[in-house]
């Protein structure tokens, strides 16, 4: 169908430019796929000129059926298959693989020179950088098949021999000394050992050193002449942040970096990463600047605020507590003493102090539980404290008695290298309305508290992050108790295939009274299992023993947990499938008892406008007596 694309008026009719805009569209075309394009010019006399016309004949478009890898050199299954992937994901063919969902919507790629010539290119630039230096790629041949308008590529590989790590002679007006690379030469080695000259020079103080390297091939090996220009010591003048509402002196608690010392890119590194994994910022950049000072650079880290709380709603319906609902309030930047000024303080008030403050509260027909929690991290440089609040309600079924306790505690730590120390204090109340949990149950008298004092620590290997955490009491202290306590756990996610998220957990922990080997501690020191987070598929805190309902928990227990994540709408939408396992029991019972409690399940998680919503349904399939289960549970999340 003809269509007036441009119009342009009064124009000097020159054939040379005629012909070079025909040619221009059908190159235009043919990049896109139409390779039998074709374009013809058409002039039209009028009265003081001449109409032109172009005639455009597309015709289908072309798509790439396959491709084939043409080599004289005998290549193992792997090195072929290898090579075959770089070449698909050069040629734009399914990023998918055809298990993927996605891969059932995916098309062959359009036909354009363009694109082969540049994917040639980068697969001959790859080989070269694994060590083959002469390798040359190139086509061998196309094949088309006119009925289906595809096309066949057929590629030539040319490899050569590989080459080696020759001599390396390292000129430095300093000793240094190197670990040398040998074997065959590979690119990416070599940056490696050049990147790490540079952080060596720049841990002395050198930040802008320059290694100048020059190569030389004899044979099949390249030596390598490098030459070492470490210029001026720099030290740091300034630390400047941009973009934050967190007050600074909370900022520069985390950073290695103080002025007047050596500017090195290792802490440099450091810093950036505490900055990062305070969980206030969703970006932080480090900017060197210039200083004041001679030799010394300004530090200034430009940052992004996250969403400073959130307020989460979740529940579900479980054999034990039946309908429930739950609300959690929390503020993880907070500031207790940034008061307003003016009017228009309030969107920044008691904000930007890095503690932590939040609220929840849990209701269901039977029970019901409130906790409250302030954090200050960095009371001092190193010293923090907490404070933590909870109370719990009981309902008998059959006669409508009431029973609660309420736990106060505060904790005094020391945090000087990420492993964290200190000082804790319980106090319990209990009020019982009726009988209905006595004493002995509990192992609780009105007023007790304990003193203990505890060491924890963190460290993350990507993907894997470990925690570990021991608690010791004594009545020598000052306590009504004498216990220790441990915890530990690991937990891990990571991508499969590219586009599966793999994520689980493994924890567990035990309690033991120094005073007596068959007694259980405190009720609010025991450990529970059931509900989101610590088993699926049971309720919360909904594993065996009960009194009538009530979960009375145990001194051990293990858990584990495996969550495989499907993108079925990337960013927005995904599926989840996942299976928890673990155990409650009494001392080392838990884990020679022979026993488990197993579900499995799925779920989904949707992200629309900024709130996530996570929804999930699971089958218990081993269970012991009087667990109590729960299929259905959903949480919604809104931040701000």
């Amino acid at each position: 169908m003809p269509q007036t694309l441009y119009t342009q008026k009064n124009l000097e009719l020159d054939p040379v430019l005629l012909q070079l805009d025909a040619q221009n569209i059908a190159d235009y075309l043919q990049e896109r796929g139409y390779l039998w394009a074709s374009v013809q010019t058409r002039l039209k006399p009028l009265r003081g000129g001449v109409e032109v016309r172009f005639w455009i004949q597309t015709g289908e478009r072309v798509y790439l059926e396959r491709f084939f890898l043409l080599s004289s050199s005998a290549w193992t299954s792997e090195r072929k298959g290898k090579l075959n992937a770089w070449m698909a994901k050069f040629l734009g063919f399914a990023r998918y693989p055809f298990y993927h969902p996605l891969a059932w919507f995916s098309s062959l790629p359009v036909f354009r020179k363009s694109r082969v010539q540049s994917a040639l290119r980068n697969l001959e630039n790859l080989l070269q950088a694994e060590g083959y230096l002469d390798a040359k790629v190139f086509l061998h041949s196309l094949d088309f098949n006119f009925a289906k308008d595809r096309v066949i590529l057929k590629i030539m590989v040319r490899e050569g021999k590989p080459y080696r790590f020759g001599t390396i002679v390292v000129k430095s007006p300093f000793p240094l000394a190197v670990s040398k690379p040998q074997g065959r030469f590979r690119k990416a080695v070599w940056e490696s050992f050049l990147e790490s000259l540079r952080q060596r020079l720049q841990e002395r103080g050198y930040f802008y050193a320059k290694v100048e390297s020059r190569g030389r091939k004899v044979g099949q090996r390249i030596h390598f002449f490098l030459e070492i220009i470490p210029g001026p010591k720099i030290y740091v003048g300034r630390i400047l942040f941009r973009g934050n509402s967190t007050r600074e002196d909370v900022l520069r608690r985390y950073l290695t970096l103080r002025p007047g010392e050596k500017l090195t890119a290792k802490k440099l590194r450091q810093s950036t990463k505490a900055l990062e994994s305070t969980g206030f910022f969703k970006a932080v950049e480090p900017k060197i600047l210039p200083s004041l000072w001679k030799n010394a650079r300004d530090i200034m880290w430009k940052v992004e605020e996250k969403p400073d709380g959130n307020l989460r709603f979740w529940g579900g319906f479980s054999s034990l507590w039946r309908w429930f609902g739950a609300v959690g309030f929390e503020i993880r930047n907070f500031d207790l003493f940034r008061f307003p000024t003016r009017w228009g303080d309030w969107g920044s008030a008691f904000l930007g102090g890095g503690e932590s403050l939040r609220v929840r509260f849990l209701k269901s027909e039977l029970w019901e539980q409130g906790s409250f929690l302030f954090l200050e991290p960095h009371f001092t440089r190193f010293l923090g404290y907490r404070f933590y609040s909870e109370y719990s309600l009981w309902k008998e079924r059959l006669f409508s008695q009431k029973s609660f306790e309420v736990k106060n505690e505060f904790l005094l730590s020391l945090d000087p290298f990420g492993m964290r120390g200190g000082l804790r204090y319980f106090y319990f109340q209990l009020k019982k309305l009726s009988s209905f949990l006595p004493e002995d149950i509990l192992v609780l008298r009105e007023g007790e508290s304990i003193v203990s004092i505890f060491f924890q620590a963190s460290f993350r290997m990507e993907p894997i992050k470990f925690f570990w955490r021991h608690e010791l009491s004594w009545r020598d202290w000052g306590s009504d108790r004498s216990f220790y306590k441990t915890d530990f756990g690991f937990s891990w996610r990571f991508s499969v295939l590219d586009f599966l998220i793999l994520q689980g957990y493994l924890k567990g922990g035990w309690q033991k009274d120094l005073e007596s080997s068959r007694a259980l501690l405190p009720y609010p020191l025991r450990f529970f299992l059931g509900g989101r987070g610590y088993l699926r598929g049971f309720s919360y805190r909904g594993l065996a023993p009960q009194f009538y309902g009530v979960p009375l928990g145990e001194s051990a227990f293990w858990a584990a947990s495996l969550e495989l994540r499907i993108p079925l709408f990337p960013k927005w939408f995904f599926g989840v499938g996942f299976v928890d396992v673990g155990d409650l029991g009494r001392g080392d019972r838990v884990v020679y008892a022979g026993r488990m409690r197993l579900a499995v399940g799925g779920g989904i998680r949707v992200l629309i406008f900024s709130l996530p919503f996570a929804l999930d349904y699971a089958f218990p399939l081993m269970r012991e007596v009087g667990d109590r289960v729960e299929r259905l549970s959903f949480s919604v999340e809104l931040q701000f």
